[in-house]
């Protein structure tokens, strides 16, 4: 799902600007606020394992 690969990749930007020195957000950190953003979106209608894939290509490129 595009919206949700956007969202977290801006997410995963501004987590690695602000905490340079980490090693960043991993895929199972993004499916914790993911958990979380679809409690109050519209997300709800979509099926989990549709948004956690994209999270998971997100994840391998980066």
């Amino acid at each position: 799902m595009p919206w949700v690969y956007n969202h977290f990749l801006k997410v995963r930007n501004k987590y690695y600007a602000e905490h340079m020195d980490d090693k960043g957000l991993t895929v199972f950190d993004t499916m914790k606020m993911l958990t979380a953003l679809k409690d109050v979106t519209w997300l709800n209608g979509v099926n989990s394992q549709s948004l956690q894939r994209s999270l998971v290509k997100l994840c391998i490129l980066f």
